[in-house]
C-alpha cells in the first residue's frame, strides 16, 4: 500500500490523531505521502522522527505561494465587489488542488488515500479515499460553524458519504449518529476508535505525587473553544464555588479560548455567551480563569501531570481524546456522562477511577469538584494511579485497523 494523506492545519486533538497515525502509517505500508500547507512542513518535520517512508508535499506547487496569494487576493477583492462570482473562485481554488493532488498521485504511484478532517471539499482524485468522522456536531448544533452553516456543511457531509470508499467513525456513538441522520448510506463503515500511548503505567505514575495543603489547586479543561465543550456549565459550577468560598485556578488550552476574555472577537460558536458571562462575574471570578489559547504539546503535558484535576465537561464529543491523555498520566478525571466517554471507560476498565456528571448539570459539576478541593487539602493525597490496561487499544491498533480496511477497497 502507498498511502496518500493531507492535513487540514488546524491545531489541536486532531493534529495529534494525525501524529500519532502518521507514526504507526510508516511502520505498516510502503510509503505515506502527507499533503499539507507549506508552512506546515517544517513544524511536522521538528516533531515526527525521519523515515525513508514519509514524504512531506506542499499543497500546491513549488511557488505555491505566489499561486495561492492570487488565487486568495483576488477572491476576497471579488468578494468585496460582486460576491455572486464567489462560487467560480471556490471551483478554481478546488480544481488547483485537485491538479496537485492528481499530480502527487501519479509521480509516487500511490494506491489509496486517508482523509482525517471533512470539512473541505471532496477532492476529485481517482484512488478510493477512507474518511475518519469525528462527529456530526452541525446536526445538533447547526450554527456551529456559523450562521446558517448547517445546510453548506451538510451538503459536504453528504458529498463524502458519496464518494467515500469506507467510512471510519471514531465510536459507536458517532456511528449510530451517521446511521439515525443519513439512513440511505449503505456503504462500508467500520467503527475504529483513537488509540493510547503503547505502555502499562506502574503502581504509582509521575503524574500521582503527593499535593500538600499549601498547593494551590488547579483545574484543568484542554478544549477548543465551542458551543459542543461546554466551557459554560464549568464557569457556572466554578462561580458556585467561588461563592462558597473556595479558591483555585481553572486553566483552559484550546484554540480560541483566549476569546474568552478578548471584547474585539466576534464569533456565535459559544464564545460570545461564555464571554458575557464571565464579564458579569468579574467581581466573583477575580481573574482566576486562566484562558491560555492554544499551547504547546509540552504545556499541555506538563498540566496534566501537575493539576489537581482535569474536568471534561463536553455536551458532545464525537470520541473525546483528552480524557485518554488525562487517564494515561494519572490524573483526577470529573467527566460528563456523555456516550463517547462511556465507551472510553468501558475499553479501559475504569468508570470506577473517574468521577462522572450529568452532562450541563452545574450543581452536579460543582458537587464533584468540591469533593476534590476537599480531598486536596489532606496532609497526603494523590492523584489516583491505579494501573490502566492500555494495551487493550493502543495506536497501532488503530492504524492497524485502518491499513486492514483500506487494504479491502481495489485501487482503481
Amino acid at each position: 500500500m502507498r498511502l496518500l494523506l493531507w492535513e487540514h492545519g488546524i491545531p489541536g486533538g486532531s493534529e495529534t490523531v494525525n501524529i500519532q497515525l502518521i507514526k504507526e502509517f510508516t511502520k505498516m505500508v510502503d510509503l505515506v505521502v502527507w499533503v499539507m500547507p507549506h508552512e506546515r512542513i517544517k513544524y511536522f518535520q521538528q516533531i515526527l522522527p525521519p523515515s525513508d517512508r514519509l514524504i512531506y508535499e506542499p499543497r500546491f506547487w513549488s511557488r505555491e505561494t505566489r499561486l495561492r496569494k492570487s488565487i486568495a487576493s483576488t477572491e476576497a477583492f471579488v468578494d468585496h465587489r460582486k460576491p455572486s462570482l464567489n462560487p467560480t473562485f471556490r471551483k478554481l481554488r478546488r480544481a488547483v488542488v485537485d491538479l496537485r493532488l492528481n499530480w502527487i498521485i501519479r509521480r509516487y504511484r500511490l494506491t489509496h488515500s486517508f482523509c482525517g478532517w471533512l470539512h473541505v471539499d471532496v477532492p476529485r482524485i481517482r484512488i478510493p479515499t477512507g474518511v475518519m468522522v469525528m462527529d456530526v456536531m452541525w446536526k445538533h448544533f447547526p450554527d456551529s460553524f456559523g450562521i446558517g452553516s448547517q445546510e453548506w456543511v451538510d451538503r459536504r457531509f453528504t458529498n463524502w458519504l458519496k464518494k467515500a470508499a469506507i467510512l471510519f467513525p471514531v465510536s459507536e456513538a458517532t456511528a449510530e449518529e451517521i446511521r439515525r441522520f443519513y439512513p440511505w448510506y449503505t456503504g462500508p463503515m467500520r467503527v475504529v476508535p483513537h488509540g493510547a500511548l503503547d505502555h502499562q503505567p506502574n503502581g504509582t505514575s509521575s503524574a500521582a505525587t503527593a499535593h500538600t495543603s499549601t498547593d494551590r489547586p488547579i483545574f484543568f479543561y484542554p478544549a477548543r473553544a465551542g458551543i459542543n465543550k461546554d466551557h459554560l456549565t464549568l464557569f457556572k459550577a466554578c462561580e458556585h464555588l467561588f461563592a462558597k468560598g473556595h479558591d483555585f485556578d481553572l486553566v483552559l488550552t484550546g484554540h480560541q479560548t483566549e476569546h474568552f476574555a478578548d471584547s474585539d472577537y466576534d464569533n456565535d460558536n459559544g464564545i460570545g455567551g461564555c464571554r458575557a458571562f464571565l464579564r458579569e462575574r468579574r467581581s466573583v471570578f477575580k481573574g482566576r480563569i486562566k484562558s491560555r489559547g492554544y499551547c504547546a504539546r509540552s504545556e499541555v503535558d506538563a498540566l496534566y501531570n501537575t493539576c489537581t484535576a482535569v474536568v471534561l465537561s463536553s455536551a458532545l464529543e464525537g470520541f473525546g481524546l483528552p480524557l485518554i491523555e488525562a487517564l494515561e498520566t494519572g490524573a483526577e478525571i470529573i467527566c460528563s456522562d456523555i456516550p463517547p466517554y462511556r465507551e472510553q471507560l468501558s475499553r479501559y476498565g475504569c468508570a470506577d477511577q473517574v468521577s462522572v456528571f450529568p452532562a450541563g448539570d452545574a450543581v452536579a459539576l460543582a458537587s464533584a469538584m468540591e469533593k476534590i478541593l476537599i480531598g486536596s487539602r489532606e496532609s497526603v493525597w494523590r492523584k489516583r494511579s491505579g494501573p490502566i490496561a492500555f494495551k487493550n487499544w493502543t495506536w497501532t491498533d488503530a492504524a492497524a485497523a485502518y491499513v486492514e480496511s483500506l487494504s479491502a477497497v481495489t485501487p482503481t
